[in-house]
């Protein structure tokens, strides 16, 4: 049978102590941070979808994708996305995720 000791114990609880760690250390951001959203297809559900996002004040559109260039800069205006992640072509989104977001929305014609 095995019995541990008060002594036993408690350096065991000392030691799982130091392993907790905060949502900051495993995610590397903040835990209050708004999580960054791109999102691929700019039309108008693609918009819709990113109001809704940035009204949340759980998210931000950090990055917009399009084959459109007319509708990047347009979504790309009303939310405040840098020129920088700003993509357009056909393979706009391979150059879009290569950049730090935390979620993508793909938006497309049904």
């Amino acid at each position: 049978m095995l019995e541990n000791t008060r002594r036993e114990f408690l350096a065991t609880a000392a030691a799982s102590a130091f392993t907790i760690a905060t949502a900051s250390q495993v995610r590397s951001a903040d835990a209050n941070a708004k999580l960054a959203i791109g999102v691929v297809g700019c039309g108008g559900r693609g918009q819709f979808i990113g109001d809704l996002f940035n009204e949340s004040n759980q998210a931000k559109v950090v990055a917009v994708a399009d084959y459109f260039q007319d509708r990047v800069a347009e979504a790309g205006e009303k939310w405040g996305v840098s020129q920088a992640r700003r993509y357009t072509g056909l393979d706009c989104y391979k150059k879009m995720l290569e950049g730090k977001l935390d979620a993508v929305a793909i938006e497309s014609p049904p």
